[in-house]
């Protein structure tokens, strides 16, 4: 399922990169979620964001506001990745 977050997100970097404002970024980040849920598992079942409890050891699923900050997190993760003059600009 790794593959194909990574999958929606290529296919809207561009977009998030193209976006002036903050809810524009926003707009495109909901959008990556909202896609990601929608797809299903092998079994059927839809495609949810976990994450792990250290404590419990055990995985969760987590709600939109948490896969929104993780898919906005991942994304400038990429983008920093592809281009580390950025996170260098954004420390100024």
């Amino acid at each position: 399922r790794q593959h194909s977050f990574r999958n929606i997100l290529d296919t809207k970097i561009d977009q998030y990169c193209a976006a002036r404002t903050k809810l524009q970024k926003s707009i495109t980040v909901m959008q990556v979620v909202e896609e990601v849920r929608l797809q299903n598992c092998p079994e059927g079942a839809p495609t949810n964001f976990i994450r792990w409890d250290h404590q419990a050891c055990l995985w969760y699923e987590i709600g939109d506001d948490a896969a929104r900050q993780k898919v906005g997190q991942t994304i400038r993760e990429i983008l920093t990745s592809r281009d580390p003059e950025r996170k260098a600009t954004k420390a100024k």
